[in-house]
């Protein structure tokens, strides 16, 4: 139970923090965290990871679907 509550907490964490992000920095913006250390930088990713499959999400929709029938069976 203990798991399931962290992990609610984070995945809500998340959620805030991009809704943040949207709202407050234009998109290839950056705020800095910890000046000349860390700065929170709005980009987005229209692919899965590191862009694999950008302008592609239906084949990718379609790839997840199968392999899910796949494991399913």
């Amino acid at each position: 139970m203990l798991y399931l509550i962290l992990a609610a907490l984070l995945v809500a964490l998340d959620q805030a923090v991009k809704f943040l992000v949207r709202a407050h920095i234009p998109l290839g913006g950056s705020l800095p965290v910890l000046p000349g250390v860390l700065d929170l930088t709005y980009v987005q990713n229209t692919g899965a990871a590191f862009s694999s499959f950008t302008g592609g999400a239906r084949l990718l929709s379609l790839l997840s679907l199968a392999m899910t029938v796949l494991l399913g069976v």
